[in-house]
């Protein structure tokens, strides 16, 4: 594969064509190796997630996670601060799987609770306060532990907006219950963070 441009003289097609076949050429080629997610050694992934300014790393992730963040990293960059950004953000951390049915449900623009029985009143906004367009909250429907959560809320302060601020992020609908069969380790939450 030939990077030059189409300007190029034929010398330098003739000495870009021999360094391929020397050991400059083989160097190159394992050079482009480590810049791709899929071709990468697992050992050089953090170095590579680091060039890329991936926003969240961990090195206890499984290799297809991590590899994953790298490969949406760019994308994220392209796309930050966008709807379509928090969702591929949440995607590659884990938190959004559609074939294990993990799905989030972003809402946008937090209103005001009203005394005409049409909030709950649930303990996660306060009556009284003012509508906010730019606050939002995602809803999980499935349970995260204390670290996947802090880890989520990360992610969105780096990828949402500046001006949007994240509310809430909850699963409660799907939170373990108390029912003596988890260890109460202070790993794990029951329904918010």
């Amino acid at each position: 594969m030939s990077l030059l441009p189409p300007s190029t003289t034929e010398t330098e097609r003739r000495l870009s064509a021999a360094l391929a076949l020397s050991a400059l050429g083989a160097a190159a080629d394992q050079v482009a190796r480590l810049w791709h997610p899929d071709t990468c050694p697992a050992q050089c992934l953090p170095a590579l997630a680091w060039c890329l300014r991936v926003d969240e790393w961990s090195d206890a992730w499984p290799e297809d996670v991590r590899r994953k963040v790298c490969r949406d990293a760019i994308y994220l960059h392209r796309r930050r601060g966008t709807r379509a950004s928090v969702v591929r953000a949440l995607r590659s951390v884990g938190l959004i799987n559609e074939l294990l049915g993990y799905e989030a449900h972003i809402v946008e623009g937090i209103t005001a609770l009203r005394r005409d029985a049409t909030a709950v009143r649930d303990g996660t906004r306060s009556r009284g306060e003012t509508s906010s367009w730019a606050t939002y909250e995602v809803l999980l429907n499935r349970p995260i532990t204390i670290a996947q959560g802090q880890s989520a809320r990360r992610v969105l302060e780096a990828t949402a907006p500046a001006r949007c601020t994240l509310a809430l992020l909850d699963f409660s609908e799907t939170a373990f219950t108390r029912d003596g069969s988890r260890l109460r380790d202070a790993t794990i939450s029951y329904g918010a963070t």
